[in-house]
């Protein structure tokens, strides 16, 4: 027996920070090869098909030289 349900995979949630939305616009918009499915003042959204991905882009200033920190 044979099943016609489907099986779909979990979008992945990935969001960074960026100095310039627009210059990363036009780097993932070639690294992706697709468009972003939104975008707004300091942000932009790529719904990637494969890998299953939300990627999110994120204006933020930053006011130093210091490192961020990690995790």
């Amino acid at each position: 027996m044979t099943s016609n349900t489907e099986v779909k995979a979990l979008k992945a949630h990935l969001a960074i920070n960026v100095i310039d939305v627009a210059r990363s616009i036009d780097f993932y918009r070639k690294m992706f090869g697709i468009e972003p499915s939104k975008v707004r003042q300091g942000y932009a959204k790529f719904d990637v098909e494969n890998p299953p991905l939300n990627f999110t882009l994120k204006a933020l200033v930053f006011t130093s030289n210091v490192p961020l920190p990690t995790m």
